[in-house]
C-alpha cells in the first residue's frame, strides 16, 4: 500500500507542470562566461520577454508581481541593469511570467 501511495504521489510530481511561487534570482537568470560576454537562461516552467540586453552593467532582480488572469494567477518577475553613473535602475530587461494556479 505504501508503495502504491509513493509511486502515485512520484507520477503526480514528474506529470504535474512546474508551478513558480517566487522569482529565480538573479545569478540562474542570467550566466556569464570568463570573457565578459553574457546571456539568459532558459528555466522550466517560465517563459520570458527579453527587451534589452547591456553585458557591461551589474544585473539584479527588480520586482515582483501577481496578476489575475483568466487562466488563474500570474507570477511576473521583473530584472533589469544597474546604471553606476546615475546610480539608478535601468527599465525591466527580462521579464519572466509563470503560473501560480
Amino acid at each position: 500500500m505504501l508503495r502504491q501511495i509513493g509511486l502515485a504521489i512520484s507520477i503526480l510530481m514528474f506529470l504535474t507542470p512546474v508551478l513558480a511561487y517566487q522569482c529565480p534570482p538573479a545569478d540562474k537568470v542570467r550566466s556569464c562566461s570568463s570573457g565578459g560576454s553574457c546571456s539568459f537562461q532558459q528555466i522550466a516552467g517560465w517563459r520570458e520577454i527579453v527587451y534589452f540586453t547591456d553585458n557591461g552593467k551589474a544585473f539584479s532582480f527588480q520586482k515582483e508581481r501577481i496578476d489575475d488572469t483568466d487562466h488563474g494567477r500570474e507570477i511576473n518577475c521583473f530584472y533589469s541593469y544597474f546604471d553606476p553613473d546615475t546610480h539608478r535602475m535601468m527599465p525591466p530587461a527580462l521579464v519572466l511570467r509563470s503560473t501560480i494556479n
